[in-house]
């Protein structure tokens, strides 16, 4: 999300009343946030649905780091030898079960 510019982000409830076509159109072109005030305290803030999504996949990136960061700490981690090794084993019994059969083509008329 691009940094608000006080003085063009920054409007008061009555302003965004009187001017909410304009002031969702320009979070949606300038990618910014405005903040929405009610006796000069800010109150809301108004983001693009696109903002909005990306605000939210960093919020799951940032949990999933602080989760690994705590798996770290704890000892909760494995090393790479015995990851490729589990994930050969995986891959083999796939290649097992399978046996050489062939998978049905999904298109009509195909063999």
């Amino acid at each position: 999300m691009k940094p608000m510019i006080p003085s063009q982000d920054v409007v008061p409830l009555s302003e965004l009343r009187a001017n909410l076509a304009d002031l969702l159109k320009q979070t949606q072109q300038t990618g910014r946030p405005i903040v929405i005030t009610q006796h000069g305290r800010g109150v809301a803030v108004l983001v693009s649905t696109d903002e909005y999504e990306k605000l939210l996949a960093d919020v799951e990136i940032a949990k999933g780091i602080t989760r690994g960061l705590a798996d770290v700490a704890a000892g909760r981690t494995h090393t790479h030898e015995k990851v490729m090794a589990e994930l050969e084993g995986i891959i083999d019994e796939a290649r097992r079960t399978q046996g050489g059969k062939r998978r049905k083509s999904s298109r009509k008329g195909a063999a």
